[in-house]
């Protein structure tokens, strides 16, 4: 038992190191709240690493499957840019491990749906906010922060989707607002 709680140590070390500036992300994929990322964000002001290792432990101390915990975490990896830590610590035999979810998105829009909207609208994140009603406060909130474009425009419509309100038609709506319809229709595609 030793050994495997050194070995996930060392994982989630180095998972820590090579996460960089993404810890944003990874803890919206891993299931953290808003409030918790920021607090970790907070007490670990610019230290990237242990932010990043924060969020880690936190969300493996929630961890509800431990037989499937390393493949959850494989999964977040690889949608975060980083298949090649995945495949270090993915398992190669999982026994029915059923369906897995980081999250609890709105049955509406999913999250990865979600990221490549972000992705796309990266120039425009602000602009999108506002049509999204995302208060003025937490757009300049996210806009003072020391992070990242990316996790800027993800980190807006997450805040929209937290809210709750969420459905196509807004976001598609938001979208052509701001010059994007080839992805409001894409929006509407998948409905």
């Amino acid at each position: 038992i030793d050994r495997i709680q050194e070995n996930r140590d060392q994982d989630i070390d180095e998972i820590a190191k090579q996460l960089g500036t993404d810890f944003f992300r990874a803890g919206i994929l891993l299931g953290l709240q808003l409030p918790e990322i920021d607090r970790i964000q907070e007490n670990r002001r610019g230290d990237h690493w242990s932010i990043n290792l924060d969020i880690l432990n936190t969300w493996h101390r929630k961890v509800t499957n431990p037989a499937t915990e390393r493949l959850q975490l494989a999964r977040v990896l690889k949608r975060l840019g980083k298949g090649r830590l995945a495949a270090k610590i993915e398992p190669t035999v999982v026994d029915n491990p059923g369906p897995h979810t980081f999250i609890d998105p709105s049955q509406d829009i999913s999250m990865s749906e979600l990221d490549e909207i972000s992705r796309e609208v990266v120039e425009d994140w602000q602009k999108l906010a506002i049509y999204l009603h995302v208060s003025q406060d937490r757009i300049a909130q996210i806009r003072c922060s020391n992070e990242d474009i990316m996790t800027k425009s993800f980190r807006s419509i997450w805040w929209w989707f937290e809210q709750g309100n969420v459905s196509r038609k807004v976001l598609a709506d938001a979208l052509v607002r701001i010059d994007k319809r080839r992805l409001a229709s894409k929006v509407f595609e998948h409905a």
